[in-house]
């Protein structure tokens, strides 16, 4: 083997993993929350893949948001809207899961949208009431996976 050749393998082989290091960087680089993104999705460079990660960690966010709606001690009102709410977030997600498999962007990025304004139509709730809502601190973290979601859609061709 002459050295030229193991320098061109070499250089070819520190590009590849260059570009495969910034690709896993680049798809959390447009959101608000890069460090949740990033954390979420672990590495994974396929938008299609790390799309799938958020959703799913996203799923588990609300279903957490969801049981605390039903176990508290809010304005009964409010808690069974959120608690509506977070089901139809869950429910717009599990959709989303079929549409990043059949790659129908439209759809995908309408129920995503839908899911942020299930978290403010929660947040309302206790607005209308001008009553403090238990949830804020939740629906604002759930806001955030949100907003990735959608960043990692944006990914999508």
């Amino acid at each position: 083997m002459s050295p030229s050749f193991s320098k061109v393998f070499l250089a070819v082989v520190a590009v590849a993993v260059l570009a495969t290091t910034q690709s896993e960087a680049s798809l959390c680089a447009k959101s608000s929350f890069p460090k949740l993104c990033e954390s979420v999705i672990g590495g994974t460079s396929s938008p299609e893949a790390a799309l799938t990660k958020s959703i799913q960690a996203s799923l588990k966010q609300f279903l957490n948001a969801q049981s605390t709606a039903r176990h508290t001690n809010a304005n009964k009102s409010c808690r069974e809207q959120c608690a509506e709410m977070y089901q139809s977030a869950i429910d717009s997600l599990n959709h989303s899961l079929e549409y990043v498999k059949t790659k129908d962007i439209g759809g995908l990025r309408s129920e995503l949208s839908a899911v942020l304004t299930y978290v403010e139509t929660c947040n309302d709730a206790f607005a209308e009431f001008q009553i403090k809502n238990p949830y804020a601190n939740t629906n604002e973290k759930l806001k955030e996976y949100g907003d990735n979601n959608l960043v990692l859609a944006a990914a999508i061709h």
